[in-house]
């Protein structure tokens, strides 16, 4: 979907042999691809390196595991935690396996996919995320953070994002789809970090 957006993007664009232009990586792997950049702004971006001859060194742009960071900073959480209940609760639906705002998220997808918005790793599964974070008391934990429910055997069976307080943002199940809701004390409850 972005490929195509920027193909669009410099479309208008004179890409003729008249021009010179060198970059130091193929042109798909270093384009600007995050929805923050508008468009016009990548046109100026192309139009100023394509109009002088001298090399253009463009930012690279990756994604997944090799450029993930291990940690969040505070104001990531939070916004993480913001984007989940202002943007997604009560508009996205629960699919189980889900990953993608588009169609629909798990519990463990959400959180996965919104820290990836932040370059920030989190492994797929809420017992692989619940082993991989660090744990915390209620006490340390700030909006944004994880809550984990664990069963008896140790084994996280469902996470969310913390929102201060009793509650928390997470994808329920299909009857309550994403939601923002009290954390319920039935099952054993962890809270987990990935801050600085």
């Amino acid at each position: 979907m972005a490929a195509s957006r920027l193909r669009r993007d410099i479309g208008d664009l004179d890409l003729s042999p008249s021009r010179k232009l060198h970059m130091t990586r193929p042109l798909d792997q270093t384009l600007p691809t995050d929805d923050a950049s508008p468009a016009p702004s990548r046109r100026r971006f192309l139009g100023a390196a394509l109009a002088g001859t001298a090399a253009v060194a463009l930012p690279v742009v990756t994604a997944g595991p090799a450029r993930a960071a291990t940690h969040i900073t505070a104001e990531d959480a939070y916004s993480a935690y913001w984007t989940a209940r202002y943007r997604y609760a009560g508009k996205v639906p629960y699919v189980y396996g889900g990953m993608d705002p588009d169609t629909g998220f798990d519990c463990s997808g959400m959180t996965k996919w919104l820290y990836s918005r932040f370059g920030v790793y989190l492994p797929r599964s809420a017992d692989e995320q619940y082993r991989y974070v660090r744990t915390i008391d209620k006490g340390s934990a700030r909006p944004g953070d994880l809550v984990f429910y664990v069963n008896s055997s140790g084994r996280a069976f469902h996470n969310g994002l913390y929102a201060g307080g009793d509650m928390l943002v997470d994808a329920g199940n299909p009857e309550v789809d994403i939601s923002y809701r009290r954390i319920y004390y039935g099952s054993k409850v962890v809270f987990g970090t990935q801050r600085y």
